[in-house]
């Protein structure tokens, strides 16, 4: 009996591997361990107390002190022996909660239409460029500097109409992988991407950014979506952050939070990565990860800038963005019309991207504070929970930046070429030119000349004798830097000082004062970023913006 438990357990942790978790329930004793810290010694242990429980370690999820084990069980296994095992030795067990990708809304198209014959310009991209009354589409792209990474459902690359330089930012999903990042069964993915990218060359449609280049993606789900668990997630992640990318966009969630799941975003944002999330499509109630503070989450509204009845809505709620009836890519060469929170995500993301890259000295929290400072105010006045700060307006957020972040500094001068070094290693130092090396001892020209390879130093040689005037610290004597104040007994010799003075002490150096150049100071950064103080509840960048309250990671005081 304990034995077919057993195999059926690991056919079942197989298949959840291979992909098959669209069909499979999610496993419930599958765990992050939290408290090791990274500790190699601590992770051993907590890998041997899972181990005399009978599961084993499923993966590791980020690396040195953010690194945290995801152990399982069997799933019809009692995990309490487990916790409390864990709990003995000073750890704590998180359940590993699974994640659902954000379904379309029932009747939408959900069609493999072919290729259309003409590229027409979908509605919501219009509507995030308004500008006034008429919206102007920017035609002046900027160079990549702060790319892309989406986390879902695959990547049609064949796709005529999507970019082919996207790349897989999780190296195990290349050319041969079971699940490659490049296909993408279930469109979500694909529709995704179209919104953010789709290119402007006369077919089907055109994206936020159109033809963005050097997108990354991590796929997570399987060929018909369904779920996955969140330490694939975190993975997908730290892969994106891995990968360079700067900006990570997702569009699936879960209604249980998770202390690693939040520790891990709230990483990312510190080290200067912008995190957007669909909100969800369940009205009031609260997905994650879009409701934690660090995370943008986006509301859904239709072609009258309505909210959508189903868009979930919650004090969490960033901005909003077209989200009802978007036409993008799916499959090889289709396109379909979806509606979702998945739908209007992309265009938040699209636009911050292209935000970003058109103001490349600006923060994280710079992007996300234009999109919420200049968003259309909707609803009720001022922020609200179905709306956010409102409708995300591309124009308005682009002057914005322009006048709060700072200028890119001027081209620094060129360094100009330094004469022979007085410090380190002489790089024109040859057996002939009688220059010999910190650490080297002299007492005439022969043996200078026979000792060349030296340790780098701040200091050369000055021997005694008839050549006293030859060499110091590496030039030529004829300037008499040192010259004859160098002492020419061989049993007192001296050594010539970077500058230019002489130190006694025998067949020592130690008298020379460290004289290297100084280093070139850094240039002084930019200003950071601060404004007025704002007060309680509003929006803010700094602490400081907040009089004596805190500035919260999604940009308001409390």
């Amino acid at each position: 009996m304990y034995i077919y438990i057993y195999i059926s357990f690991l056919l079942q942790m197989r298949n959840l591997r291979n992909g098959a978790n669209a069909s499979l329930p999610a496993n419930p004793n599958r765990f992050y361990v939290l408290g090791t810290g990274g500790d190699i010694s601590k992770e051993h242990e907590a890998e041997e107390v899972t181990a005399s429980s009978g599961g084993s370690v499923a993966m590791t999820v980020g690396n040195g002190a953010r690194k945290t084990l995801v152990v399982e069980l069997p799933p019809q296994a009692n995990a309490q022996g487990l916790r409390n095992k864990m709990e003995a030795k000073g750890f704590t067990l998180e359940v590993d909660q699974p994640l659902y990708s954000i379904p379309t809304i029932e009747g939408d198209d959900p069609g493999q239409g072919g290729r259309r014959l003409a590229q027409s310009t979908p509605w919501g991209v219009l509507n995030v460029f308004q500008n006034d009354v008429t919206p102007i589409l920017e035609e002046n792209l900027p160079e990549m500097q702060h790319s892309i990474c989406i986390i879902d459902s695959g990547y049609e690359i064949v796709h005529p109409d999507l970019p082919k330089d996207a790349i897989n930012a999780d190296p195990g999903q290349g050319l041969g992988a079971s699940y490659p990042y490049n296909r993408d069964g279930c469109e979500h993915g694909t529709h995704v991407a179209g919104t953010i990218s789709a290119i402007d060359n006369d077919q089907g449609v055109i994206g936020v950014f159109p033809g963005a280049s050097d997108m990354k993606i991590v796929r997570v789900f399987r060929d018909s979506c369904g779920w996955q668990y969140s330490s694939r997630l975190l993975d997908a992640a730290n892969h994106c952050q891995t990968a360079g990318a700067k900006i990570i966009t997702m569009s699936l969630g879960g209604g249980s939070p998770s202390t690693t799941e939040r520790d891990t975003f709230d990483n990312l944002v510190d080290d200067g990565i912008l995190v957007i999330a669909a909100a969800g499509n369940n009205g009031n109630s609260i997905n994650y990860p879009a409701y934690y503070n660090s995370i943008v989450s986006v509301g859904a509204t239709d072609v009258n800038d309505n909210i959508a009845s189903w868009s979930t809505y919650n004090d969490q709620v960033d901005v909003s963005a077209p989200g009802v009836g978007i036409e993008s890519t799916t499959g090889e060469s289709g396109y379909s019309t979806y509606s979702g929170t998945s739908m209007a995500t992309p265009h938040v993301s699209g636009i911050a991207m292209l935000l970003w890259n058109r103001n490349p000295t600006c923060t994280n929290l710079q992007i996300r504070h234009a999109l919420q400072e200049t968003a259309e105010d909707r609803g009720d006045p001022g922020r609200d929970d179905k709306y956010g700060h409102g409708i995300i307006r591309f124009h308005d957020a682009d002057a914005w930046l322009l006048a709060n972040c700072p200028a890119p500094g001027p081209t620094p001068a060129p360094v100009p070429t330094p004469p022979t070094p007085l410090c380190g290693t002489n790089p024109a130092a040859t057996p002939n030119n009688d220059i010999c090396e910190d650490g080297e001892t002299c007492y005439n020209s022969n043996d200078c000349r026979s000792r060349t390879g030296g340790k780098p130093s701040n200091r050369f040689c000055c021997y005694g004798g008839d050549n006293r005037n030859d060499v110091t610290d590496g030039v030529s004597c004829a300037d008499n830097r040192c010259g004859s104040q160098c002492s020419t007994s061989t049993d007192a010799v001296q050594w010539c000082c970077g500058d230019g003075t002489c130190a006694g002490g025998g067949e020592t150096n130690s008298n020379c004062p460290e004289d290297c150049p100084a280093e070139t100071p850094a240039p002084t950064p930019f200003p950071t970023f601060e404004s007025t103080c704002l007060g309680r509840n509003n929006n803010c960048n700094s602490n400081s913006d907040c009089c004596s309250n805190q500035c919260k990671r999604n940009g308001r005081c409390n």
